[in-house]
């Protein structure tokens, strides 16, 4: 809390010498040339002699409040030992808050806080090290799970440049940060702060929403929960997001012709700002000014709060019925919101914060000359003259009195208050427990000793010592100061009066104006993160002309829909038509619950394959549904193949979907080409301009890890494990096919997974394939180490890595340089065209008609093939930016680490095809592992899917899948070898032929005599003149299908598309059949069997079937 206080500590008789491990005297500060003093040494630092025995204080020590210490270095400062003993732990290492070479700044407002510098990889590990070690210890956890997750961490900065702090290390971070805060009293409350996690939202929309919800949450009905809301972490080259606010309440100032204020003085910049973005109040001395959000790459944006969600109380006295006539109010809960958090090497901008009010806050508030000023006229209602002589202590009286009133008034409303003397009491004790427990207090004597206590507080006579200890919360610089406001005309100076007249006019268009921001609700529905993404843009694109905020399905209540405006669904499809997980519950609501939705606007975006016979199914029935339910369809359904790519379509139907809007609510163009600005798919000169500059650098040191736990390896934080063993299965090869068994050794004991459970593998490029593109490019040091710096400009996308690279790397492991082009990657390969004709064929191909379709179908081409087509000349770095990432396969885990511990095998058919322009292609991931020798590294990662055995051992279980589907369904035998009272197993197999194709054989065979399996019935497709499918061996076997269904029994089917598809109709005709059921009948029994998990299926990714359908296609 704010203080102008500064007086003389007690004096210390004694001093003593603290070592700080060796760095750089100063990184912080630079010497002054003329300075005799060590850089960003404390002036006062050597008045305090280092003999221990004969210390002395020279007297202009006790003339302001003591220096703020450095302790980052090799020397040896000397400080009183009382100081060090009582104020600073030995193990404590801190940095300089605001030292300055000649004179001490402790007392200034505003502090120059020392950041991290998120932009060097070696200082984001430094400190994460630090704050790692600091959590572990404190939360007790184990040095081997530090050094774990220390390499996790290592391994995400070099892949990204920062990384993803999990929500405990954040929640304990901001906690860690208000005790830390050296200028809070009420720290001693530190460990029971409330943590919410917004870093995934995106738009200033959703910003001011969780405000909302922070403010609602916080306040409580008066019974005040201390509560900090963390948003998205600073990016290298992308400006953060902000509140410009420094409290999310605030009153407005409104500056006079004649220089006197209406409101709060404090606040005058903020309100100028605000009106300059179009805000208008009502020019009270109590307006509550909008809440101001600026996020990356966007326009700042205000919002009004809504009455509701602000609590108030109205200053009475307990003994004077005047105070109640002079209308005073305040605000019952102080949200700060113009300060970020950093720690560990991690920077959030964002992170409004709230605790309760001290009340001598208050009174400064609406006492202070520099603020509301009320002292003289109080003074005066109680009878004593403010033009009086000095010893009149009229100031002091009315402060008592106002003090008394803002007390009172909290306690009548019910709402949370602390008195200055309970503060300092309760950080006296927050003192003694802190040291106690080993560590040190930050504290910055000028705020912390109350304004009106005096001596008669224990702090003043506390002796303490401030520094900037990390976790730290800092404030941050009024985004304003710098920001291109939109021109308006200046309107002549009016009178109180008339503004206020003018204010009630503009105020209503104002709103109006606002409320033409229509609301906009997003739902999606996801299985691997591909609808969400897409939901992500959509939300970004629609933030540049509506109030949007997304929601996944799963925890969106369909109650809600009846009241919104707008929603659009995006949505993927899962298995055979089915919602994904996180949709089920979602779509029982749309079925069985009764809503009403007329007047609810909506659209459709689905995500599908054309390999499954109920294309985007998903997405089908929630556009049918909606309308069954009264919403009206302002957009046709759109379905986005991943087949022939969804991109193109996804921006055709961004197209459809604003001409709907605007003609809805009619919007600017203007607002248009903002939103594609936003999605970072605007058409123009900007977009073949790198946003990035390619630099030498020195290679980045490699790290021997350990694996962290399994629920920590991801894309970013790869497992590596080391090839034993990469055989044949097919019995007969000619060449074109290949099935192998690939065997990978890894620690069981950290990498953990379950059978039927997906191992994300990070394949690399082939290395002809990227040889032929260095060439191609003539690229003279593809083995030379850079990186991509931001060159300014302003940039809508990520980079692959912040960190060193080579150009081989680049093209070997984190770019996609096989997928055919996507349509705005031809757009940009046409501005470098060489040859005009060459430039006008890929324009029209980037239209992404029909026309391109059937190129891409015939050529499919890879990069090289790509520039062999059509020569260009691109810069480097712009093809490394453009480029999309390499993506991570998965594929069924094909063991049980029961039966084979420290290793995970994979059964996978290797994919190599001519395509309908005789090109010879091959499978990145397929052919990455066939090629891989043995000890060659792989990285992967485990990711849990429901495909995964019956809890009970003694359930009945079927096993459908030919081919390389025998995968996971290999793990559930091996599995159930180690387990007790097994039920039975009845496997269904197909394959071409038993001389060519029969895998796993012998293992079947042992199984079968063993009585793992009690039924094995293999469908051989071309040993007969008739093909033989799994299909007609289950019709063979119904009977047993209804023993083991009868028996609450679980279906297993993996395979392809169209064997799932086939598969389900047999086993719906078999139930139909044996049950004398309906057609109807049977699709309900199938989707109950689905609900309840009993039915599981694991398809195939779409990469054989892709290349099947093209030639099937073009024969």
């Amino acid at each position: 809390m704010p203080s102008t206080a500064a007086h003389p500590p007690t004096n210390p008789t004694l001093a003593t010498e603290i070592s700080a491990p060796a760095q750089n005297p100063n990184p912080f500060h630079a010497p002054h040339p003329a300075s005799s003093l060590s850089s960003g040494q404390c002036p006062f630092l050597n008045a305090f002699s280092t003999d221990t025995t004969h210390a002395h204080i020279p007297p202009h020590a006790h003339k302001g409040p003591l220096p703020i210490y450095m302790l980052t270095n090799n020397q040896k400062y000397t400080i009183p030992s009382e100081i060090a003993q009582r104020a600073i732990s030995p193990d404590t290492k801190v940095s300089t808050s605001d030292c300055r070479e000649r004179f001490c700044t402790a007392a200034r407002m505003d502090m120059d806080y020392v950041i991290t510098d998120i932009s060097n990889p070696e200082t984001v590990l430094r400190e994460a090290k630090e704050w790692l070690t600091l959590f572990y210890k404190e939360k007790k956890l184990s040095d081997e799970n530090l050094s774990i997750r220390m390499n996790e961490v290592y391994a995400e900065v070099k892949q990204t440049g920062t990384y993803f702090q999990t929500y405990d290390e954040l929640s304990y971070a901001c906690k860690v940060a208000w005790r830390n805060a050296p200028r809070c009293i009420n720290r001693i409350q530190w460990s029971r702060m409330e943590v919410i996690d917004c870093r995934k939202v995106i738009t200033a929309e959703e910003v001011f929403e969780k405000c909302l919800e922070h403010l609602k949450f916080a306040t409580n009905g008066g019974n005040i929960i201390t509560t900090v809301t963390v948003f998205a972490q600073q990016r290298v080259g992308h400006p953060p997001p902000r509140i410009w606010n420094t409290q999310l309440l605030r009153y407005a100032g409104y500056k006079q012709p004649d220089g006197s204020v209406i409101g709060d003085p404090s606040n005058i910049e903020m309100t100028e700002a605000a009106q300059k973005l179009g805000w208008v109040g009502q020019g009270t001395r109590f307006d509550v000014l909008p809440i101001v959000i600026q996020m990356p790459h966007e326009e700042a944006k205000w919002f009004s709060i809504p009455k509701e969600y602000i609590l108030t109380v109205q200053i009475s006295h307990p003994k004077y019925a005047w105070f109640e006539e002079m209308k005073m109010e305040w605000f019952g809960v102080p949200f700060v919101s113009n300060i970020g958090l950093t720690s560990g090497g991690v920077q959030y901008t964002c992170t409004p914060f709230n605790g309760w009010f001290m009340g001598t806050e208050l009174s400064r508030n609406l006492g202070d000359i520099q603020r509301y000023n009320l002292l003289p006229e109080i003074a005066t209602k109680l009878g004593v003259d403010p033009a009086g002589p000095p010893s009149s202590m009229w100031q002091e009286k009315a402060n008592l009195e106002l003090n008394a009133a803002i007390l009172h008034s909290f306690q009548k409303s019910r709402v949370s208050i602390v008195d200055h003397h309970t503060a300092a009491a309760g950080f006296m004790n927050f003192w003694d427990a802190e040291h106690a427990a080993g560590r040190g207090v930050p504290a910055d004597w000028v705020w912390l000793v109350p304004p009106c206590a005096g001596s008669a507080s224990p702090l003043f006579h506390l002796e303490m010592a401030n520094w900037l200890q990390k976790p730290a919360y800092f404030p941050m610089e009024f985004p304003g100061k710098n920001y291109n406001f939109p021109r308006q005309k200046r309107r002549s100076n009016v009178s109180l009066k008339g503004l206020a007249r003018a204010g009630l006019i503009l105020r209503k268009y104002a709103t109006a104006a606002y409320d033409r921001r229509h609301r906009v609700r997003v739902l999606f529905a996801t299985e691997t993160g591909n609808s969400e993404r897409y939901a992500q843009r959509l939300a970004k694109f629609l933030s540049a002309f509506a109030a949007v905020s997304v929601c996944n399905m799963e925890s969106y209540d369909a109650k809600k829909l009846e009241t919104e405006e707008v929603v659009i669904c995006v949505a993927s499809t899962f298995g055979e038509g089915d919602s994904p997980s996180c949709g089920i519950e979602f779509k029982e609501k749309l079925v069985n619950g009764k809503l009403n939705l007329k007047g609810v606007q909506f659209s459709v975006f689905g995500l599908g394959s054309t390999l499954y016979e109920n294309f985007a199914a998903f997405g089908g029935f929630l556009d049918s549904r909606m309308e069954e339910l009264g919403a009206s369809r302002i957009n046709p359904l759109a379905k986005g193949d991943e087949i022939a790519g969804s991109e193109s379509t996804f921006k055709k139907w961004i197209g459809s979907l604003w001409k709907s809007l605007s003609n809805l609510w009619s919007f600017r163009q203007a607002d248009y080409e903002h939103g594609l600005k936003i999605l970072g798919i605007v058409r123009g000169t900007n977009n073949f301009v790198s946003t990035y500059t390619l630099e030498p650098a020195k290679p980045q040191a490699a790290q021997v890890k350990s694996g962290p736990p399994s629920s920590t390896y991801h894309r970013g934080n790869p497992y590596t494990a080391t090839m034993i063993d990469n055989s044949e299965l097919l019995k007969k090869t000619n060449g074109d096919r290949s099935t192998r068994k690939i065997s990978l050794k890894v620690d069981t004991d950290v990498l953990k997974f379950n059978p039927g459970d997906h191992l994300g593998v990070l394949p690399e490029n082939r290395p002809e394939l990227v040889q032929e593109l260095l060439d191609i490019l003539r690229v003279k040091e593809p083995d030379a180490h850079f990186v991509l710096k931001p060159n300014g400009g302003e940039s809508l996308s990520t980079p692959f890595t912040t960190l060193p690279f080579t150009i081989r790397e680049a093209f070997t492991e984190h770019l996609d340089i096989t997928s055919p082009p996507k349509p705005e990657f031809l757009e940009v390969f046409a501005h470098f065209a060489v040859h005009p004709g060459d430039k006008v064929k890929l324009q029209d191909l980037a239209k992404g008609t029909e026309e391109y379709e059937s190129w891409v179908q015939h050529h499919q081409p890879t990069l090289p093939e790509l520039f062999t087509l059509f020569p260009v000349s691109i810069p480097l770095e712009l093809l490394l930016e453009k480029l999309p990432q390499m993506q991570t396969r998965f594929y069924s885990i094909s063991s049980s680490p029961k039966m084979y511990p420290n290793e995970v095998h994979l059964t996978l058919g290797v994919l190599k095809y001519l395509t309908p322009s005789g090109k010879q292609h091959f499978g990145v991931a397929s052919n990455f592992l066939a090629n891989a020798k043995f000890g060659t590294k792989v990285k992967i990662f485990p990711r849990h899917a429901d495909f995964s055995l019956p809890k009970d051992p003694a359930t009945p279980i079927i096993l459908v899948g030919p081919g390389t589907g025998l995968a996971p369904l290999r793990s559930f035998w091996q599995e159930r070898a180690h387990l007790k009272d097994v039920g039975q197993a009845a496997l269904f197999f197909g394959c071409r032929s038993h001389s060519e194709d029969f895998i796993y054989e012998s293992e079947i065979t042992n199984a079968k005599e063993t009585g793992l399996l009690s039924h094995v019935s293999v469908a051989f497709s071309r040993d007969a003149d008739k093909k033989v499918y799994v299909q007609d061996k289950l019709l063979e076997q119904a009977d047993l299908v209804c023993e083991v269904l009868n028996n609450n029994g679980h279906i297993y089917v993996c395979g392809d598309a169209t064997m799932a598809c086939g598969v389900k109709e047999t086993f719906k005709k078999i139930i139909q059949a044996k049950l004398a059921i309906s057609e109807e009948e049977s699709v309900k029994y199938m989707d109950e069997l689905t609900k309840a998990k009993r039915y599981l299926t694991d398809v195939f990714g779409p990469a054989l079937q892709t290349a099947k359908k093209i030639l099937n296609r073009f024969g």
